[in-house]
């Protein structure tokens, strides 16, 4: 998402990759604790069983941590609401963290 606007207590944000019924790109308000910026991390990053990370799954990022590593399945995740895949490289990214508080950038 991109962040197009602000309001009070939060930023208005635009989606590339999702659309509304009428096929504009879809916009929403997010509360400035739920903002989090685009990570930096070495093109080298590969997290090893136990670490925290999000995995790209069915268009979306999901919180989970790595339990498994094959050299040519990937990584197998185990989501925070309990499911599990296998995902390649790409699709595996350090745990994002939130935006701090208004005020505090």
């Amino acid at each position: 998402a991109t962040v197009v606007g602000q309001f009070k207590g939060g930023w208005h944000v635009e989606y590339s990759k999702f659309v509304d019924s009428d096929g504009k790109a879809l916009r929403e308000k997010v509360l400035s604790h739920r903002l989090r910026h685009v990570p930096l991390f070495p093109a080298n990053f590969n997290p090893g069983p136990g670490a925290r990370v999000e995995g790209y799954l069915h268009d979306c990022w999901w919180p989970g941590e790595v339990v498994e590593q094959h050299h040519r399945k990937g990584f197998r995740l185990c989501f925070d609401d309990g499911d599990n895949a296998w995902l390649v490289r790409r699709n595996v990214r350090p745990m994002l963290r939130r935006a701090p508080p208004r005020g505090g950038w």
